[in-house]
């Protein structure tokens, strides 16, 4: 709540409202309009695909982190943090 009072401001009690608005007419849209749907579903994919790749080349496959060299710590390090 934008207050610190114990009861919401005017303001406060009108942007929750307004929040309900949006998501009753997102969900109304969601389950009224296929292709709305659709393309929803596509992003949720995509945004899965890129968790799962990066799960795969981060971690090997195994939920484990690989032991990291002294090459690989140096390489790693900011820019300002490197010597020389």
């Amino acid at each position: 709540m934008p207050s610190a009072s114990a009861s919401p401001t005017r303001l406060a009690r009108a942007l929750a409202e307004l929040g309900r608005i949006i998501k009753t007419i997102h969900l109304l849209n969601f389950f009224d309009d296929e292709a709305y749907w659709r393309g929803i579903l596509v992003q949720l994919n995509l945004g899965e695909a890129r968790h799962m790749l990066a799960r795969v080349v981060f971690h090997g496959k195994r939920g484990e982190l690989a032991a990291a060299t002294r090459v690989t710590a140096v390489t790693w390090r900011p820019r300002w943090h490197r010597p020389g």
